[in-house]
């Protein structure tokens, strides 16, 4: 029986880091695809272990196995699964066909034949209850992608022909919309049968509609000759304005990651430089609010390292990267396959040994919140002009503590207990501050000026801003906060502090 273990991990970042923990695999297990259950309570997993094939559903409180069902064959290219929106039952790709499971008890309820030549890519139920599997075809040349529509059974009610695969990438790419709407991929045409590394499509399943963008146009600097750039992953945003593109790059510097926008036709962002040779943006996952994009990242050169997993922030002025893993070799953090929960504040991730259930910073902060605590730090302890470093902290209760540190010389004050109603005041000029929309400085600084350091801390992460002195000087919400902090500071100590 598999058991949850708890792992407090310090994830690197611009500015959080949070609490993670594992769901251990069976030993001689080798998980290749992941799926929330629509409620959140659990997470089906497909594996290889020693019978073959194998998917099982594991409760996520308690890292228990509800049901296992094993014995078939896995398809060597990709891993779908997909619930139906009610989660009574959930859809499983295999080699040449999908099988049908019950969710409460893991029952098999239909075994969907494909054909031999076809791989399942992508699965979703359509709003009517019939099935849709993107299948690809494995042997021809050029080899080709439909869209299947399948009865209760598994009856092939429609087949409609996608597009062409003509070249070897990386892997085959589709993705269907949350609600069934919408299916993105990549394709060629009869055209340029291996338009696949370049062409992006998007099909309404409603209307039959179609819409292409050729990433050629709308980033020609790329090396896209000799197959040195080509698509690797693609996720569609929830609402269908937007299709994160992973790259897979020959070269440094390329972006790994392009943020295409459906609404205007251009790429709005460029994501994650390519560290080195032959690296490619494996998976991605848009967040259910489409706020937030996870990828994964790793090295075709070194098929167990190094890796990244990383969480982006989609903000108007740009996006804000979340580094929760980089490391030089995959053993040390599940990091592929990421999956958002269904309420957004859990991500799953896959690794050879565990499930990791990393627990994301919240979206959205109202403070003061239970289990949150801020603290200020002025950055001058080792000014030449001895002005020293004063430290406070605050948390929900009103608790203020205040430090002051001269060189390696540190005197405390305090604690003190603040009135509500100043509690109140400095808990409202701390939310005005918006510190975890900001971002630290990275200019250099003048010779003697302060770095400040404003911090959230909460029960799973940690926002974190520096700022050079200058730059708070012009900034009237951190001015006002920091104009109270001394004001208090004051109060309570008999200190005039200089901040």
């Amino acid at each position: 029986m598999w058991r949850m273990m708890t792992i407090i991990s310090a994830m690197l970042g611009l500015f959080a880091w949070g609490v993670a923990r594992d769901i251990p695999l069976p030993s001689g297990t080798k998980a290749l695809g992941l799926a929330w259950s629509p409620d959140g309570s659990g997470i089906v997993l497909l594996y290889r272990g020693s019978e073959g094939g194998g998917v099982a559903w594991v409760e996520v409180e308690s890292g228990e196995v509800r049901w296992q069902v094993t014995g078939f064959w896995l398809s060597p290219r990709s891993y779908p699964i997909a619930f139906a929106p009610d989660g009574d039952k959930v859809a499983v790709g295999a080699l040449n066909r999908v099988l049908v499971i019950s969710a409460p008890d893991g029952e098999v309820l239909a075994t969907v034949e494909l054909g031999e030549r076809f791989h399942p890519l992508a699965l979703a139920f359509l709003p009517n209850g019939a099935l849709a599997v993107v299948v690809e075809e494995v042997r021809g040349f050029p080899g080709s992608l439909y869209l299947d529509t399948r009865g209760s059974t598994g009856e092939l009610i429609e087949r409609v022909p996608l597009g062409e695969r003509n070249t070897p990438a990386p892997r085959p790419i589709a993705d269907f919309s949350p609600d069934e709407r919408l299916l993105a991929f990549a394709a060629g045409t009869d055209a340029e049968p291996g338009g696949e590394v370049w062409l992006v499509h998007l099909l309404d399943l409603k209307t039959g509609e179609t819409r292409t963008w050729d990433l050629r146009e709308l980033r020609p600097e790329l090396p896209w000759e000799g197959l040195r750039t080509q698509i690797a992953s693609l996720a569609l945003r929830p609402d269908g304005g937007e299709i994160a593109v992973g790259l897979y790059s020959g070269g440094s510097d390329t972006p790994l990651v392009l943020r295409l926008d459906t609404e205007f036709d251009r790429i709005s962002e460029e994501l994650f430089p390519s560290p080195g040779r032959s690296f490619l943006a494996e998976t991605l996952d848009y967040s259910p609010e489409g706020s937030r994009l996870a990828f994964s990242v790793r090295s075709l050169l070194e098929p167990i390292g190094p890796v990244t997993l990383a969480v982006a922030r989609l903000m108007p002025e740009g996006s804000q990267l979340e580094t929760l893993c980089q490391v030089r070799f995959f053993r040390e953090c599940p990091a592929f396959h990421p999956l958002f929960s269904p309420d957004g504040g859990t991500l799953a991730s896959l690794g050879w040994e565990a499930v990791r259930l990393w627990d994301l910073c919240p979206e959205a902060l109202e403070l003061p919140a239970p289990g949150w605590t801020f603290s200020f730090s002025s950055g001058g302890a080792y000014h030449p002009k001895g002005y020293g470093e004063w430290h406070v902290r605050l948390d929900v209760k009103g608790r203020f503590d205040v430090t002051h540190q001269v060189g390696d010389t540190v005197e405390p004050y305090g604690p003190f207990q603040l009135e509500p109603e100043g509690a109140a005041e400095l808990w409202t000029l701390i939310q005005t501050a918006g510190i975890p929309e900001r971002e630290s400085s990275t200019r250099p600084g003048i010779p003697d000026e302060p770095r400040y350091t404003f911090a959230l801390e909460g029960p799973t992460c940690v926002f974190r801003v520096e700022l050079w002195a200058g730059e708070v000087e012009e900034d009237a919400a951190l001015t006002a906060l920091i104009e109270r902090i001394s004001a208090l500071i004051r109060v309570y100590t008999g200190e005039e502090p200089v901040i």
